[in-house]
């Protein structure tokens, strides 16, 4: 199977309980995937090596593109681990619509006083799924 440019397909994941279905799709090498059963968030690997000096802001590619129903939204958020090191999702959480096609990148900070270097495959993000209810317009 191939995706848009020319990506091969290595992993296709079907998320779902109950009302909630999602197809996940991972278009590289890494899995996205969560730690345990119990865990709400689906762990994002970094797709290339990335480097972050004291205060700035570096967006990473994770190769995981994503297909949902319009009911449906993905929330990337910090791991706890690298933001109680000073590594977090600059807009976190960073909202994927169900219309979003691209790849999934993560817009990651340094915080620190130190450069940060990230690895493929490093962890550096979580997404969570849930539903939404849409509003309306608003009026004024």
């Amino acid at each position: 199977m191939m995706l848009k440019r020319g990506l091969r397909l290595v992993r296709a994941v079907i998320i779902g309980k109950g009302n909630i279905e999602m197809i996940l799709i991972n278009a590289v090498k890494y899995k996205c995937e969560r730690a345990t059963e119990k865990s709400a968030g689906y762990d994002l690997r970094a797709g290339s090596d990335a480097s972050l000096l004291p205060g700035q802001i570096a967006v990473v590619g994770t190769g995981v593109f994503l297909e949902m129903p319009a009911d449906v939204m993905a929330m990337v958020c910090s791991r706890s681990g690298l933001a109680s090191r000073g590594i977090v999702v600059n807009n976190a959480p960073g909202i994927i619509d169900a219309d979003y096609k691209d790849e999934v990148k993560v817009i990651l900070m340094n915080q620190t006083d130190e450069p940060v270097s990230i690895n493929a495959g490093d962890k550096i993000a979580q997404l969570v799924f849930t539903k939404w209810v849409n509003a309306g317009d608003v009026v004024s």
